[in-house]
């Protein structure tokens, strides 16, 4: 979606008695399906989420961020890169949020970390089935396997950094539970 011409490159909004334009919609419909495969993840080095910005707390199409974060995430022969936030906990992949297993139990950042409040992450978190809680590098390399998880589906995370991770035990299930109270 754009809302059309603008000032220079479109990025500057009509001044008072301009003419707006005509806004302009795409649409591609394509085949699709549930992303599942495990994948391997750097953590960038490049990118984070600033989690005092206004944007970072929501979905828009402003994805360069992301769109570096997963560049340098190929040419490091990784599938995708993780984010962290202002300090140095994780925060989210590039287009979907970060849940990790820990002593039993499902953790995904909080929002103050950045993250965009996903409709599954949310879901979780209101189900009692996911709570909010900080975690670094450290700590998902030790954990029992994490996912990255969105609105089209789950990916468990099979290599961090380069080391192993255990694929986590009920992924599929927390998956259709998910589905379920939809």
């Amino acid at each position: 979606w754009s809302r059309g011409r603008g000032s220079g490159r479109g990025l500057g909004l009509p001044g008072p008695g301009e003419p707006q334009g005509r806004p302009r919609f795409w649409l591609q419909l394509s085949p699709w399906r549930r992303p599942s495969t495990p994948v391997a993840v750097i953590v960038s080095r490049l990118e984070r989420r600033n989690p005092d910005s206004l944007v970072s707390r929501c979905k828009t199409f402003a994805y360069g961020g992301a769109i570096q974060a997963l560049r340098e995430a190929r040419a490091a022969g990784a599938d995708d890169a993780l984010l962290l936030g202002g300090g140095s906990d994780l925060c989210c992949g590039t287009s979907a949020n970060l849940i990790v297993r820990l002593n039993g139990e499902w953790l995904t950042p909080p929002l103050a970390s950045g993250c965009l409040p996903g409709v599954m992450r949310g879901r979780g978190l209101a189900l009692g089935l996911v709570r909010e809680g900080g975690f670094g590098v450290a700590d998902l390399l030790a954990s029992e396997g994490a996912l990255l998880i969105n609105s089209l589906g789950l990916r468990p995370i099979r290599r961090c950094e380069g080391r192993e991770l255990p694929l986590p035990s009920g992924a599929e299930s927390l998956w259709e539970r998910l589905l379920a109270s939809a």
